[in-house]
């Protein structure tokens, strides 16, 4: 089953998805403020795996790089700095890239 939910934390549903799931995928968008929820999210499930003992049998599944645009520094940067929160096998060797007219929409 797949449990797609909000990017916050604090929501209801990422807290009983990470309760109830037993492998995460984890879509990063390269850019500092998705980098520290990256990080927070990390730190969320070693909490739930080992300090509070709730699932441990949560995983994660990977670490996917998304919307990489190479032409600005966090895009050409997000590998090492996914390493520095993440172990290197966790994330994946596929990026998706930014899409040429991300925003707009063709009519017709």
């Amino acid at each position: 089953m797949i449990i797609d939910c909000p990017p916050a934390l604090a929501s209801f549903w990422a807290r009983v998805s990470l309760l109830t799931a037993q492998r995460v995928l984890i879509p990063v968008t390269p850019g500092p403020f998705a980098l520290i929820g990256f990080r927070q999210l990390v730190n969320r499930i070693d909490y739930i795996r080992h300090h509070a003992a709730l699932n441990p049998q949560l995983r994660i599944l990977g670490v996917l790089p998304n919307r990489v645009d190479s032409r600005n520094t966090f895009g050409r940067d997000i590998r090492p700095l996914l390493e520095t929160i993440a172990l290197k096998p966790l994330i994946m060797r596929t990026e998706i890239p930014m899409a040429a007219g991300v925003g707009t929409h063709d009519v017709g």
